[in-house]
């Protein structure tokens, strides 16, 4: 049962990618390096979460489930908020050009 789950996982991993990759070239957004990792950490952080409180619930322990749930699921909904702004595309500053010149 444990390989079902992990492949399945797996599957919605790349299944969130993909959409993630799509999501960007839509807007034109172009990450950094520490754009990607603090993604992927993310990503991870929200999937320890996850696995957590349903291993926790499983092994009879609903105390443990709810404290850690509370409060990995309040970490990773406060760095949400912030990979959030970090994918916001920078505003384009352009600087328009009057026809006579530069000086006129």
């Amino acid at each position: 049962m444990s390989g079902l789950i992990w492949a399945l996982l797996g599957a919605f991993t790349l299944y969130v990618l993909q959409v993630f990759r799509g999501y960007l070239k839509k807007r034109n957004v172009s990450l950094t390096w520490y754009a990607w990792l603090s993604f992927i950490v993310w990503y991870a952080l929200a999937i320890f979460t996850v696995d957590f409180v349903s291993l926790s619930l499983y092994e009879g322990e609903p105390q443990a489930a709810a404290i850690m749930g509370v409060v990995l699921g309040l970490v990773c909904l406060a760095s949400l908020v912030g990979l959030r702004k970090m994918l916001k595309p920078a505003p384009v500053l352009s600087a328009r050009r009057s026809k006579g010149g530069a000086g006129k």
